[in-house]
């Protein structure tokens, strides 16, 4: 079990590994191995407490990631885990390293400079894409429509349509206030150029080939997937993040995604048979 705590502020707590620990000096989410007889939240709130001194009160599930730790010395074998990660937006008391470990707290945009375990980051593009993803056509109506989004704690997020024009008078004066307030801007379609780059936050493309090289390391990469054999070739190739907009798709074809262990954007303009339940963000599309 793994608990990312995020602050009013939208910082995450991360937890340095102390001396005499495996891979010591090095940051990850608190947390802790999970009791058989416990249910993940059980065992999560009891992680940490034991961690932290902290009981978690509100926390949702965020992201299943299978991880394999290579061997270790005198011929060990490897080690492969199921990190089970939650968000955790209240909790009583004031945490605390009960294990002697450093803690910080991140921006969800700093997180790919501070030495994670690779185990971990996954969850780091799973906390930095935002709830709600929508669809913007133009500056104009991108402009109305933030104007008019509620600013709660959940970030939001706009993806740029292909036909996106880069040209128009407000559009960057429009992206540069989107993302002054907190709100992601990912781009769709491989047609950008290196001068747009500073404007966004990432790309989502349509096929693994398209994700290019001039992306640097806080830019997110995401393809688009139908099914299972997408999704691990998209992972193959260093996508991210997945995104799923066929609405033909159920539930039971969105566990299978999930196995690929990245977070999932899924269209969310059209009800599904309780398919949200593996998508850490809501994609609207139409």
């Amino acid at each position: 079990m793994a608990g990312a705590l995020v602050g009013r502020d939208g910082r995450v707590l991360v937890a340095q590994r102390p001396a005499g620990k495996v891979q010591a000096g090095r940051w990850e989410f608190p947390g802790g191995k999970k009791h058989p007889a416990e249910t993940p939240e059980d065992g999560l709130v009891r992680e940490l407490q034991e961690e932290l001194g902290v009981e978690p009160t509100e926390m949702r599930p965020l992201l299943k990631v299978r991880h394999e730790y290579p061997a270790g010395e005198a011929g060990a074998l490897p080690r492969r885990v199921l990190i089970d990660a939650w968000v955790v937006t209240a909790w009583r008391g004031t945490p605390a390293g009960l294990d002697g470990q450093a803690l910080q707290w991140v921006a969800p945009a700093g997180l790919p400079d501070i030495d994670l375990l690779e185990a971990d980051a996954p969850l780091v593009t799973a906390l930095r894409l935002p709830a709600v993803l929508a669809r913007a056509t133009d500056a104009a109506s991108l402009a109305r429509r933030a104007a008019r989004a509620p600013r709660a704690r959940e970030r939001l997020g706009w993806l740029l349509d292909a036909d996106w024009d880069w040209q128009a008078p407000e559009a960057r004066a429009v992206l540069a206030e989107a993302r002054a307030k907190g709100d992601v801007v990912l781009a769709m379609g491989p047609a950008w150029r290196a001068a747009e780059a500073a404007l966004l936050d990432g790309i989502l493309v349509d096929v693994p080939a398209q994700l290019p090289a001039g992306l640097d390391g806080h830019q997110l990469r995401g393809v688009e997937v139908s099914d299972l054999a997408d999704a691990l070739a998209a992972r193959a190739t260093g996508a991210q993040f997945l995104c799923v907009r066929n609405p033909a798709l159920d539930a039971r074809a969105l566990e299978g995604l999930a196995a690929a262990g990245l977070p999932l954007v899924v269209d969310a303009t059209r009800p599904r048979d309780g398919g949200h339940g593996h998508a850490t963000t809501k994609l609207w599309w139409r």
